[in-house]
């Protein structure tokens, strides 16, 4: 990788991590999301900035090429983060359940009251 391609990549994500911030900002990401994201940004600036790393990381994992080297990392990056998001979605999922049940025990006993009170 020559220079200015580092130099275009590193700007990137830089640019991308300013989008992140910008979000968290605006209370579109929680601050957990961030700071994920912000520690895979780094990851990749630096290895942007030393790719011998690369090169040696793909010879100590086996792999001949950089390239699938890096696109295993992704995936599996990719995986967790997705099995991560589904436990926090059922996690919530349980939680809502447990509120519309709760939701609609109080209005079975609001209207008993109101029954009550009529008659």
């Amino acid at each position: 990788m020559n220079l200015l391609s580092q130099f275009v990549v590193s700007l990137l994500l830089l640019i991308l991590m300013l989008g992140i911030l910008r979000s968290f900002i605006r209370h579109g990401l929680g601050s957990s999301q961030v700071l994920f994201w912000f520690s895979l940004l780094a990851g990749a600036q630096i290895l942007t900035w030393f790719p011998q790393l690369v090169d040696r990381l793909s010879l100590f994992w086996g792999n001949l090429l950089p390239v699938s080297w890096i696109s295993f990392m992704g995936l599996l990056v990719l995986t967790a983060y997705l099995l991560y998001q589904s436990t926090q979605i059922n996690s919530l999922q349980s939680r809502v359940v447990g509120l519309v049940r709760e939701l609609s025990f109080l209005e079975q006993r609001l209207r008993e009251e109101r029954v009550e009170e009529d008659g």
